[in-house]
């Protein structure tokens, strides 16, 4: 997630105005889109001209890692054998001959289950394997095992993978196993999220054996609830990815008698925070210093979830409703269930790079200076910040621009359920890049300063779709690609499928008109359909203030504060901000008046990207004044090339207009 720089206005002293005069609004569209067209062709030529070289910007915001799950490793028996058709015989497994010869009670129990009795499928030769590797080297497991009800009558999928798990923790530790196996919540009927646990556990004893044993006897483990699977998700990530902090957790003195279901929602942030700001698992494990705030709801679709806020300081009241706000607003948009059933969110220095905010897959985590409700420009983006994280429980391992850009949207949807805010882009335009194939081409990596651009192209093209489309046909298309992206293609380790352009296609098409799909997303990914202008304002300016008796007497851009008025100028030449200045008059009596303004920024793609406010306050025995704010791209980032445009509005009515060009 990016932010727009916050601005700064000084009073002084003011004059004139840029407008499109008396032209009806019809006339001032069309020559305002030629005006456009007409600058991005000079620009185009000038970038064939220079080849396209510009000097490398700053650090840009990192981007938010996706949630991913380690595939359990194998650990089977060698030489498995095909079953014959209509199934297998028992003597066909491997060490079946040995267990008749040498424990016939267990050769007799296997054969007795009904799932083997009636012949051994293919579906269950590999689970019958396992029960006869289990037998013939672990045979207390096996009977602790073997005994369960769930194994009695045919095997579910989470079965299967219940009984792989139990084997690769035998084969590791056979202490380990049989506490495993002794969970209680593995007596009756296993279900979904007690599979994970089991795979989860059956992955720390590939990297530390000692680890599963110890964790499977820690009380947060007697139950199983949502942040339990949560923090036993971020001790199998730390255990692969980050072995040091992942013995610091379990020998810290805080959990010296294990992790207890309250210190659960913060072993779940670990992961996170590992990897990015290890010192504070010290601070997080402080009782005196960490505060959890927990509220359970209940979802349509999703059924209950837990939400939790972890503190190291003074937070917003309001960050719990803002969470709860996004979830809401998350699944109504996508009509399915949310991924997970825990949202665990930390306020603390512990962000990827320079991002606002990360979504670990485990929990997600925020910088603290958005846990505020003070008016500033924080807290007017704090809703949009967790909705974005939130999104990315459904979007994630994708193609880099579907996943940012469908967060952007779901975040800026979100944001309009809950405050109204304009269904405009969020980002600057991409400055280095002007369509999503070229941006594939670049093969940005999370640390590249392109990478930005997965944000602002990505959110344009589903914009623009949602626009082009309407709701409904929108979100059913969208729908589509989502529910795409989680069938298993088995390609990779990653689980589902990852969607890219082809996949958009096809799913909004299913939806909607195809052609007007396929002009839309051509205009984004290849460039070869003109940008839609129609959404932007080119109704004439009115720069009068009556409330004050006055007007602006001037407006215009400058690269330096009130310096001279450039309508076009070189990126090269304009390093940082550029500021547009506004000079105004005014004649009053009595108190001071504020007149409240709305600065909108708008870019040759169609999008207004930053809106934002200003006051002029009028006071008797001045006459009028200057003003001037920051506008462009944000700290670091590189300048868009082509038309831009910047609007000055009082209660809906334009006071102002000032457009100028960004050349190489």
């Amino acid at each position: 997630m990016r932010l727009a720089l916050g601005f700064l206005l000084l009073l002084l002293l003011g004059a004139l105005l840029a407008c499109n005069g008396s032209e009806s609004d019809g006339d001032a569209n069309v020559q305002a889109q030629a005006t456009i067209q007409a600058a991005i062709a000079s620009v185009n030529a000038t970038l064939e001209a220079d080849g396209g070289d510009r000097a490398p910007s700053t650090a840009t915001p990192v981007p938010i890692p996706t949630p991913t799950r380690s595939a359990p490793a194998t650990s089977t028996p060698a030489a498995q054998v095909s079953p014959p058709a209509g199934g297998s015989d028992f003597r066909a497994l491997d060490n079946a001959d040995y267990l008749l010869q040498s424990e016939p009670p267990s050769a007799r129990t296997i054969q007795e289950l009904q799932w083997i009795a009636d012949g051994i499928t293919s579906d269950e030769l590999e689970t019958a394997e396992h029960l006869t590797q289990l037998a013939a080297f672990h045979q207390e497991i096996f009977w602790s095992l073997v005994n369960k009800p769930w194994l009695q009558d045919g095997l579910a999928e989470a079965e299967i993978s219940a009984v792989k798990s139990v084997l690769i923790i035998a084969q590791r530790d056979g202490d380990a196993a049989e506490r495993v196996v002794a969970l209680r919540w593995l007596s009756d009927a296993i279900t979904d999220i007690e599979t994970s646990a089991v795979e989860d556990l059956a992955l720390i004893a590939q990297s530390d054996a000692d680890g599963t044993l110890r964790i499977a006897a820690m009380p947060f483990l007697e139950s199983l609830d949502a942040p339990d699977v949560a923090a036993l998700r971020s001790l199998q990530q730390l255990a692969f990815l980050n072995p040091r902090v992942f013995r610091q957790v379990l020998t810290h003195p805080t959990l010296r008698d294990g992790i207890t279901d309250e210190w659960a929602q913060i072993v779940a942030t670990f992961n996170g925070v590992g990897r990015t700001n290890p010192a504070l698992i010290d601070t997080l494990l402080d009782s005196e210093r960490v505060t959890v705030e927990s509220r359970a709801i209940d979802l349509p679709l999703s059924g209950a979830v837990m939400l939790a806020i972890i503190r190291t300081g003074p937070g917003a009241a309001r960050s719990m409703d803002l969470l709860e706000t996004a979830v809401r607003n998350s699944e109504e948009f996508m009509a399915a269930p949310l991924p997970v059933n825990y949202v665990g969110l930390l306020y603390e220095l512990a962000v990827a790079g320079s991002s606002a905010g990360t979504n670990f897959g485990v929990s997600i985590t925020i910088r603290p200076k958005f846990d505020v409700d003070d008016g500033s420009h924080e807290a007017d983006s704090a809703g949009h910040i967790i909705a974005h994280e939130v999104a990315h429980y459904y979007w994630n391992n994708n193609v880099d621009w579907i996943d940012e850009g469908a967060a952007e949207l779901m975040a800026s949807v979100s944001e309009l359920a809950r405050v109204g805010r304009p269904l405009d882009a969020a980002n600057y335009p991409c400055g280095y890049v002007t369509n999503l194939a070229a941006l594939e081409f670049l093969d940005t990596t999370h640390e590249s300063n392109a990478f930005v651009c997965n944000y602002s192209l990505g959110e344009r093209i589903f914009l623009d779709l949602y626009r082009r489309l309407g709701d409904d046909a929108f979100r059913q298309g969208f729908r589509n690609l989502y529910q795409r992206s989680m069938v298993e293609d088995g390609t990779d380790d990653l689980p589902g499928t990852l969607v890219e352009v082809d996949d958009l296609r096809s799913a909004l098409s299913a939806a909607a008109d195809g052609d007007t799909v396929a002009a839309t997303i051509a205009r984004w990914y290849d460039g070869s359909e003109p940008f839609d202008t129609n959404r932007l304002d080119f109704r004439a300016v009115d720069a009068a203030l009556p409330s004050v008796n006055g007007r602006i007497d001037r407006s215009y851009v400058s690269s330096a504060v009130m310096g001279q008025p450039l309508s076009q100028f070189s990126a090269r030449d304009v390093s940082g901000p550029a500021y547009l200045n506004l000079e105004y008059s005014y004649r009053i009596t009595g108190d001071p008046v504020e007149i409240p303004l709305q600065i909108v920024e708008s870019y040759q793609d169609g999008f207004a990207f930053r809106r934002r406010s200003a006051a002029i306050t009028a006071q008797e025995g001045y006459q009028g004044g200057k003003q001037w704010l920051q506008i462009g791209p944000p700290l670091g980032e590189r300048w868009a090339l082509g038309w831009h445009q910047v609007q000055v509005y009082e209660s809906g009515r334009k006071l102002a207009e000032v457009q100028y060009v960004v050349t190489p």
